[in-house]
């Protein structure tokens, strides 16, 4: 069966209208595979949340039928006596009187071993599906001791920056005023920060390579040096893998059946047929490099490059781990070597060539031109990973001063703030003017792309070190912040699910959109509470349970 669509675009001089036919879209096994997944998962989570509550409520009532009754010669006792009673079964000293006491137990069944299924225990395996465990979990705001608060704070803005980018690029793939966003929003002083959204990533590897390095060497120091490796992997692909098969599903075979339009058809279509083609370069996190050089525009789930390159820093860290555990000089001298190569590779593939810097399109030779589409060095491990190795090396600094506290004084903080202020000022609006035209030098595009990531790094690895170490005042205090926690959590969730949610709202739309400033916020901030809305639901039925499984399984061995 067709159906005729017809989209209607105002022009300076009237309208216009064009048709195309659009084909119903039938159920394929990877579709049905994909919803009897989902189907699953959910009746797993709803028959042990059901579990879990009927074994809440059968405890609480025999701890209340099992409760102790006290009688005392001569009467009852006061509550504050049965209290001061009930701790042990002896003859108690109450109000300066002696006592006689006999203690009367009623239903209290001997304590029975907790039902287990060939060394599995049964209450952990609902648990790990239960909603009420893992939404407990989710939604504590606790402080744990040793944790570094302010780091929720940290992840929780960067993921509210990714979220605002993505919102107005793919917006802007769909509306009516493009002369007026191009001549008047774009050259803004304050939209800067819109289309500089992507260094809201750094932060992401930043902070990526910080909890690697300060918990591989705490691990490393509790036992004395040695750590099974086989489950360091296992556990970092355990983590991410399951919830990361179930969006690119999700998105490659589903997302097609819910939502139609002019655009949408041929979106989710070629989605989905770019998934078909490349999925498994996804699974073994190599779709930033396959085919070489790649387009990130042509890539299975685009947005997915950011955790290939995240798990091949993960893989390649090790040997600086190792070193820095045992011979921290020769570590941090390894660490630096590694950065200064990907500078001279960035500034060496920026220069061959030609890539322009901010806004300024085209190219500084002809190189490019046979493949404009081309990702040369933004997706690529080696020109990515100078974050990553800020935050390694923050990490370590966090772990040396784990057991003190450095002093820094005031002008030393003062210096700190100020340098990092003015970095972070340059990296984000250094290129301002590239908005309205004006280029930049191929020598000032080389240095920008060469250090400007690194120099964000370094801005927001000053701020993460004085709020750990209790100097950051109150940028600490709102970092810090309760609220953040549960969202942290669901964050992983949240930078899967938000741009599938964009292009549901965005492309099956029948009209184009006009750009206007209240309403993009507006969309915005319905964005980021449906993303952490879905991401909560992602995370309660598929993320929390692996996660909890794993640990089930593990910790029987161990």
């Amino acid at each position: 069966m067709y159906r005729i669509l017809a989209v209607v675009s105002p022009l300076p001089k009237g309208a216009y209208v064009y048709f195309f036919c659009e084909e119903e879209v039938g159920w394929d096994v990877d579709a049905i595979v994909t919803l009897f997944l989902c189907c699953s998962f959910l009746l797993c989570v709803v028959m042990a949340t059901a579990y879990d509550i009927f074994s809440l409520h059968k405890e609480q009532k025999s701890k209340e039928d099992g409760k102790v009754r006290i009688q005392l010669e001569g009467g009852e006792a006061t509550p504050e006596e049965t209290n001061a009673l009930n701790d042990d079964n002896k003859i108690k000293e109450v109000n300066g009187d002696e006592h006689e006491v006999a203690v009367v137990e009623e239903n209290k069944e001997k304590p029975t071993e907790r039902k287990k299924m060939k060394g599995i225990d049964i209450g952990d395996l609902v648990r790990a599906f239960s909603l009420v465990h893992n939404a407990s979990k989710i939604f504590n705001t606790k402080i744990r001791p040793g944790s570094f608060p302010a780091l929720n704070g940290i992840r929780v803005l960067s993921m509210f920056w990714i979220i605002l980018g993505h919102t107005i690029q793919f917006t802007g793939y769909r509306i009516d005023n493009v002369g007026y966003v191009l001549t008047t929003i774009l050259p803004k002083f304050y939209f800067v920060t819109v289309w500089n959204a992507t260094y809201a990533v750094d932060t992401f590897f930043l902070l990526s390579g910080l909890l690697l390095c300060y918990l591989t060497l705490k691990t490393l120091k509790k036992c004395n040096g040695k750590l099974n490796w086989g489950l360091f992997y296992f556990h970092r692909w355990w983590r991410i893998t399951p919830v990361y098969i179930m969006a690119l599903a999700i998105w490659s075979s589903l997302l097609i059946h819910l939502a139609d339009g002019p655009s949408a058809n041929a979106t989710f279509n070629g989605a989905r047929q770019l998934c078909r083609d490349n999925w498994w370069a996804n699974l073994l996190y190599i779709n930033n490099l396959y085919p070489f050089p790649g387009n990130v525009a042509k890539m299975c789930m685009g947005w997915s490059w950011y955790l290939a390159v995240d798990m091949q820093f993960f893989i390649i860290t090790p040997p600086l781990l190792i070193l820095l555990f045992k011979r921290p000089r020769l570590g941090i001298a390894a660490t630096a070597v590694v950065c200064v190569v990907s500078f001279i590779t960035t500034a060496s593939l920026t220069g061959y060539w030609g890539l322009k810097a901010g806004l300024n399109s085209g190219f500084y030779n002809n190189r490019s031109l046979e493949n404009t589409g081309a990702d040369r060095i933004y997706a690529k491990p080696y020109t990515r990973i100078s974050t990553y190795l800020v935050g390694i090396l923050t990490g370590y600094v966090m772990f040396a001063y784990e057991s003190r506290r450095p002093k820094i004084p005031k002008w030393g903080l003062a210096v700190g703030w100020s340098v990092s202020t003015i970095l972070a000022m340059i990296v984000i609006f250094g290129v301002w003017k590239t908005s309205s035209g004006k280029e930049l030098s191929q020598g000032a595009a080389i240095m920008y792309h060469t250090f400007s990531r690194f120099s964000f790094a370094l801005a927001v690895a000053w701020v993460v070190l004085v709020c750990v170490f209790d100097y950051g005042g109150p940028v600490n205090t709102f970092l810090s912040w309760g609220i953040w926690a549960p969202l942290a959590r669901l964050t992983f969730c949240a930078y899967l699910l938000h741009p599938v949610l964009l292009f549901l709202y965005i492309f099956p739309s029948k009209v184009l959109f006009h750009y206007w400033g209240f309403q993009t916020f507006y969309t915005f901030i319905a964005t980021i509470v449906l993303s952490y809305a879905a991401a909560f639901v992602l995370s309660i039925v598929v993320e929390a349970p692996t996660m909890g499984l794993e640990k089930m399984f593990f910790s029987q061995k161990n």
